[in-house]
């Protein structure tokens, strides 16, 4: 924080913290970790991309690093319920809405479809911050793309550990949406 009270160059303010808090968000810090330093410090994949069989993910998206900073996420209800069941571009609309309404609530916050490693972290890092989905079902879309029409997925959490796949852009279902990642603007 600088001596002025202003937010930290990774962080919220204490007024914006405050006001995420008491609607009904959580704060977590991530530290920039990557897909390929998650794994290597012995957090659980389903596949490794250093195998034949992780063929989507490119060496580019295994080295893509997370958020160095705060993000807040909804702690009860991290998935939009009307982000699921629709395409990428019908999801950043919904992300443009829900922005409308955040700058209301939350000035100087904004939401954002995250990164692969922004939520793989967030799942090995903080194991509460999903819940009470805890990825047990759901898959979340984020940004990372692996080609042209077709962004990785995070989730669900299998036996094996945390799958990481992929969704056609254009693709719909029940099981995928998306959690808003909100961080200082």
């Amino acid at each position: 924080m600088n001596e002025r009270g202003g937010r930290s160059p990774d962080g919220f303010t204490p007024i914006q913290k405050e006001a995420l808090i008491n609607n009904g968000f959580a704060i977590y810090r991530l530290t920039g970790q990557t897909l390929e330093l998650l794994f290597s410090q012995g957090h659980p994949f389903v596949r490794q991309w250093h195998d034949k069989d992780f063929w989507f993910l490119a060496d580019d998206i295994a080295k893509q690093r997370a958020i160095v900073g705060e993000v807040a996420i909804r702690s009860e209800l991290p998935f939009l319920s009307e982000g699921t069941n629709k395409t990428l571009d019908e999801q950043l609309q919904i992300i443009d809405d829900f922005n409308r309404k955040l700058k209301i609530t939350n000035p100087g916050v904004i939401a954002m479809i995250g990164n692969a490693p922004d939520y793989a972290e967030l799942a090995f890092q903080h194991p509460n911050s999903l819940c009470p989905i805890n990825l047990t079902e759901d898959f979340i879309r984020t940004k990372s793309f692996y080609s042209k029409v077709n962004a990785v997925t995070v989730g669900p959490f299998l036996k094996d550990g945390l799958n990481i796949s992929g969704w056609n852009v254009q693709s719909t279902g029940l099981r995928l949406g998306i959690i808003p990642l909100l961080i200082p603007e």
